[in-house]
Protein backbone atom coordinates (compact mmCIF):
# COMPACT_ATOMS: atom_id res chain seq x y z
CA UNK A 1 0.00 0.00 0.00
CA UNK A 2 2.64 2.47 0.84
CA UNK A 3 4.81 1.65 -2.66
CA UNK A 4 1.30 2.31 -4.35
CA UNK A 5 0.66 5.22 -2.39
CA UNK A 6 4.70 6.69 -3.28
CA UNK A 7 4.22 5.62 -6.63
CA UNK A 8 1.23 7.59 -6.85
CA UNK A 9 2.21 10.64 -5.86
CA UNK A 10 5.13 10.62 -7.62
CA UNK A 11 2.90 10.60 -10.66
CA UNK A 12 1.21 13.90 -9.27
CA UNK A 13 4.20 15.41 -9.19
CA UNK A 14 6.01 14.78 -12.31
CA UNK A 15 1.93 15.71 -14.11
CA UNK A 16 2.43 18.87 -11.87
CA UNK A 17 5.97 19.36 -12.90
CA UNK A 18 4.79 18.93 -16.41
CA UNK A 19 3.09 22.34 -16.20
CA UNK A 20 4.47 25.34 -16.20
CA UNK A 21 2.34 26.68 -12.76
CA UNK A 22 0.40 24.14 -11.32
CA UNK A 23 -3.30 25.32 -11.13
CA UNK A 24 -5.44 26.54 -7.79
CA UNK A 25 -9.04 24.87 -7.34
CA UNK A 26 -10.07 28.30 -8.44
CA UNK A 27 -8.35 28.00 -11.51
CA UNK A 28 -9.26 24.17 -12.20
CA UNK A 29 -13.28 25.18 -11.70
CA UNK A 30 -12.53 28.09 -14.41
CA UNK A 31 -11.52 25.94 -16.51
CA UNK A 32 -14.20 23.03 -15.79
CA UNK A 33 -16.29 25.73 -16.53
CA UNK A 34 -15.42 26.64 -19.99
CA UNK A 35 -14.21 23.01 -20.75
CA UNK A 36 -16.51 20.95 -19.14
CA UNK A 37 -16.00 17.87 -21.82
CA UNK A 38 -12.24 18.26 -20.99
CA UNK A 39 -12.11 18.32 -17.29
CA UNK A 40 -14.97 15.58 -16.76
CA UNK A 41 -11.93 13.56 -18.24
CA UNK A 42 -9.53 14.77 -16.15
CA UNK A 43 -10.90 14.02 -13.25
CA UNK A 44 -12.42 10.80 -14.26
CA UNK A 45 -8.66 9.71 -15.19
CA UNK A 46 -7.53 11.25 -11.50
CA UNK A 47 -10.47 9.06 -9.79
CA UNK A 48 -9.48 5.38 -12.02
CA UNK A 49 -5.82 5.89 -11.51
CA UNK A 50 -6.73 6.42 -7.39
CA UNK A 51 -8.61 3.44 -7.84
CA UNK A 52 -6.42 1.03 -9.78
CA UNK A 53 -3.62 2.32 -7.34
CA UNK A 54 -6.16 1.04 -4.59
CA UNK A 55 -5.80 4.47 -2.84
CA UNK A 56 -9.81 4.83 -2.50
CA UNK A 57 -12.24 2.70 -1.62
CA UNK A 58 -15.22 3.06 -3.82
CA UNK A 59 -18.21 1.29 -3.95
CA UNK A 60 -18.92 -1.50 -6.65
CA UNK A 61 -22.12 0.24 -7.56
CA UNK A 62 -21.04 3.54 -8.17
CA UNK A 63 -20.51 4.08 -11.45
CA UNK A 64 -17.90 6.22 -13.27
CA UNK A 65 -19.89 8.93 -14.46
CA UNK A 66 -21.82 9.27 -10.96
CA UNK A 67 -18.11 9.77 -9.39
CA UNK A 68 -17.35 12.05 -11.69
CA UNK A 69 -20.23 13.87 -10.74
CA UNK A 70 -19.94 13.56 -7.10
CA UNK A 71 -16.78 14.30 -7.30
CA UNK A 72 -16.72 17.77 -9.33
CA UNK A 73 -19.80 18.59 -6.68
CA UNK A 74 -17.14 18.45 -3.76
CA UNK A 75 -14.72 20.34 -5.54
CA UNK A 76 -17.09 22.84 -6.72
CA UNK A 77 -18.63 23.48 -3.41
CA UNK A 78 -15.16 23.88 -1.52
CA UNK A 79 -14.45 26.32 -4.29
CA UNK A 80 -16.99 28.17 -3.26
CA UNK A 81 -17.11 28.20 0.72
CA UNK A 82 -13.15 27.28 1.58
CA UNK A 83 -10.96 30.47 0.27
CA UNK A 84 -7.83 28.86 1.51
CA UNK A 85 -8.51 25.62 -1.06
CA UNK A 86 -9.97 27.67 -3.42
CA UNK A 87 -6.36 29.20 -3.58
CA UNK A 88 -4.89 26.51 -3.08
CA UNK A 89 -3.19 23.45 -5.20
CA UNK A 90 -6.17 21.61 -7.26
CA UNK A 91 -3.88 18.36 -6.95
CA UNK A 92 -3.92 18.74 -3.28
CA UNK A 93 -7.78 19.43 -3.31
CA UNK A 94 -8.38 16.67 -5.89
CA UNK A 95 -6.33 14.51 -3.37
CA UNK A 96 -8.81 15.89 -0.49
CA UNK A 97 -11.59 15.29 -2.60
CA UNK A 98 -11.71 11.42 -3.37
CA UNK A 99 -10.43 10.78 0.36
CA UNK A 100 -13.34 12.65 1.53
CA UNK A 101 -15.94 10.89 -1.10
CA UNK A 102 -14.04 7.33 -0.72
CA UNK A 103 -12.24 6.83 1.99
CA UNK A 104 -10.71 3.09 3.38
CA UNK A 105 -11.82 1.92 6.02
CA UNK A 106 -9.10 -0.27 7.96
CA UNK A 107 -9.91 -1.56 11.17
Amino acid sequence: MRYSLLVFAAALVAASAANAAAPTLSELMDRCRGNAQSCQADIGDYITSASQNHLICMPKDTSHDRAISDMLDWLRQANSEKPAMANGSADDAEWDAVNALWPCHKD
